[in-house]
């Protein structure tokens, strides 16, 4: 009787070789793009973040601007970053209201009426705030430029420019 032999149905090294390596870069490619996916969403974080904070604080200056009466120039320190700009109006019942923008430790700061609050959080800190006094016959206004930047998930920065005339008159 003749003896069959019989082979066994393991993998070769060769071939285990072959797969270890296909999962190497079957696996450095899934890495490097979960990598990149990562610095995408920190990116657009940042990015949101800036332009949130940019957007609202440059529409609260702009409305304290519009609705302001004059500018105590006394107070207030134009064509030089950080800027200071104190505004005198008037509130809803008619009472006198002032109202100043400052920068402090790096935060957009408001002060109204003595109460003092920041309009930017600890994750944007200001780099330009600068104050353009314009003035005319008919109509004073105030050029404002605003720059945000956040080093929190990606390092971006971004500027907010506008020009207002005061209407409280």
């Amino acid at each position: 009787m003749k003896q069959r032999i019989q082979h066994s149905k393991g993998y070769s090294l060769i071939e285990l070789l072959i797969y270890i390596a296909l999962f190497a870069i079957l696996s450095v490619v899934l890495i490097q793009s979960l990598v990149t996916s990562f610095r995408v969403y920190a990116a657009s974080q940042s990015y949101r973040r800036v332009q949130a904070e940019g957007e609202l604080s440059m529409e609260r200056i702009v409305r304290e601007i519009r609705s302001a009466t004059t500018i105590t120039t006394s107070t207030s320190t134009f064509d030089s970053s950080p800027g200071v700009l104190a505004l005198v109006g008037t509130d809803s019942v008619g009472a006198t209201r002032t109202v100043t923008f400052s920068v402090s430790n790096g935060q957009l700061q408001i002060n109204d009426n003595g109460t003092s609050g920041a309009l930017t959080s600890t994750k944007v800190s200001v780099g330009t705030l600068i104050f353009r006094k314009i003035t005319t016959t008919y109509s004073t206004a105030v050029k404002v430029e605003l720059t945000l930047t956040t080093t929190v998930g990606q390092t971006l920065t971004s500027s907010f420019y506008d020009t207002v005339i005061l209407r409280g008159k």
